[in-house]
């Protein structure tokens, strides 16, 4: 499937796999590049990221590797494409049954297939060889995939953010997520919103980057594994609406992340507060009571999907603080991805829940 092409018109091709191999390389490049150039700006590394993943840097690397020999391009058939074993197509009568004889020996492949190939292939290691595969994988391709943990500490900027004034909102938030922190100042620095230091190199701009591409990258991963009979429009349908600020900034207001995200920003307050008037507004039972008479964090979850409506603004930084959180915790375990992942799946359990259509 990983090196079937659309084209090839068989009942199976690339396209679901492509994606997610997109979406892996995309996740690793940007989590590569903090660690190897913590200091970057986040312009610089989404450059880079833009760059290691455009077709013609794949295309290179696959067809380095000899991918395109492998690629099941054309459709089969018998008359026009396929020889028997051990039979020697005669290139030599003339120029018309050279011409010919290409049709038996030769395949047109694009630069853009190639590049999709070689993303289909890492797609294919993710889902079926895991992460150690997948990485060997791009290092044999010629990716440059670094492991350097020391970056993690040189992304964190000198600041105390162990100091007492702080661990009360850490005691919180670890309770939200059912998990302690190694490193604290993680934590701390995914909660810090740039208005808060005044420095946009002390705010949760990178890991809120950082935890978006990982985001998208499993969310993915689980619609490919729930909806199988889905066509790639449709998954980039609902890929897309599963991984927008309102759905992040449901996930943080359901499980009360945006209360302890530390700003000093009166327009974020009051964008805030127009979200909560918004729920309170028109309705029997407000939100605020059913909140107060003891809700599991699904029922929240669930009925922030009913009362806020799609047009109802929702400030970008509470997308962001759940974002940089998933980043802190995933970075705190790094290399391990579980933890990370099961809280990602805990948090957005509620929204995985719902059936999807794309009518």
């Amino acid at each position: 499937e990983a090196i079937t092409l659309s084209s090839a018109q068989d009942h199976f091709n690339l396209e679901r796999l492509e994606f997610l191999g997109d979406r892996y390389l995309n996740y690793k490049i940007t989590l590569t590049t903090l660690l190897e150039h913590p200091s970057w700006s986040i312009n610089e590394v989404i450059n880079r990221m833009r760059f290691l993943t455009k077709n013609k840097k794949l295309f290179r690397l696959g067809a380095g590797r000899r991918i395109p020999y492998y690629i099941v391009g054309c459709p089969f058939n018998q008359n026009k494409s396929w020889v028997p074993p051990g039979f020697v197509i005669n290139q030599t009568v003339s120029e018309l049954s050279i011409a010919m004889s290409r049709e038996y020996t030769h395949q047109p492949l694009t630069k853009k297939a190639i590049a999709d190939c070689v993303e289909g292939l890492i797609g294919y290691l993710c889902l079926v060889c895991g992460r150690n595969s997948v990485l060997r994988f791009m290092r044999w391709l010629g990716f440059e995939i670094s492991e350097c943990l020391d970056g993690i500490q040189e992304l964190i900027p000198s600041i105390d953010f162990r100091a007492n004034l702080y661990s009360e909102t850490a005691n919180s938030v670890e309770t939200i997520l059912n998990y302690s922190f190694r490193n604290r100042s993680l934590l701390m620095l995914a909660l810090t919103h740039k208005s808060y230091s005044g420095l946009e190199s002390i705010s949760y701009e990178k890991l809120a980057f950082l935890g978006d591409t990982l985001l998208i990258y499993q969310i993915y991963l689980f619609l490919y594994t729930q909806y199988t009979d889905y066509q790639p429009k449709d998954y980039h349908l609902l890929l897309e609406y599963l991984t927008c600020n309102r759905m992040y900034g449901i996930v943080a207001i359901a499980s009360d992340l945006c209360k302890f995200l530390l700003h000093k920003s009166r327009e974020l307050t009051l964008q805030i507060d127009e979200i909560y008037q918004a729920l309170e507004a028109d309705d029997v039972q407000s939100f605020s009571s059913t909140v107060q008479s003891g809700c599991s964090y699904k029922m929240k979850t669930t009925l922030l999907l009913e009362k806020l409506s799609i047009e109802q603004f929702v400030p970008k930084e509470l997308g962001d603080t759940f974002a940089a959180v998933v980043a802190a915790v995933f970075l705190d375990n790094y290399p391990h991805e579980d933890t990370a992942g099961r809280i990602i799946n805990s948090l957005l359990n509620p929204i995985f829940d719902v059936k999807y259509t794309c009518e």
